[in-house]
């Protein structure tokens, strides 16, 4: 090999890396994430959000029957020991990035809730639309319930 080609073949392969196809996200299945998940919801930017309060949370996520890339999330906190419904709403698998999102749209709020399972962990937010986050939720699963 001449000192050209051998100067040559790093370029190649970063050439080969940069053009190689990008693969998506790992996708997490929702039957993995069919269950009772404890955490919290927290605060992250409470001028955007002036009423946002931090919660501890009880998620009970269940299939939707004949959507395999749905998931329903009902979800209370705990206040006082005693848990408190807040809501109900429905997650959908975002294939690009692997994350379970729903968004919300009213006439006050457009947001996205967002969901990942990472090393066990169910982790994800709220944003404000277009890029503001406003929550963080970090869940384990809770097998007492």
């Amino acid at each position: 090999m001449n000192l050209a080609a051998a100067r040559a073949c790093p370029v190649v392969a970063l050439l080969l890396i940069a053009l190689a196809p990008v693969t998506e996200a790992p996708q997490s299945s929702r039957d993995t994430l069919v269950g009772t998940w404890r955490g919290t919801s927290l605060c992250t930017n409470r001028q955007a959000l002036p009423a946002c309060g931090d919660e501890q949370v009880v998620y009970e996520i269940t299939a939707v029957p004949g959507k395999p890339e749905t998931m329903h999330v009902k979800a209370d906190k705990i206040v006082d020991g005693q848990r408190q419904f807040m809501g109900e709403i429905t997650f959908a698998l975002e294939a690009k990035t692997g994350r379970w999102v729903a968004p919300i749209d009213t006439p006050n709020v457009h947001a996205l809730w967002y969901l990942s399972l990472r090393d066990g962990a169910l982790s994800g937010g709220m944003t404000l639309l277009p890029s503001t986050q406003v929550r963080a939720i970090q869940l384990r699963r809770d097998p007492t319930f």
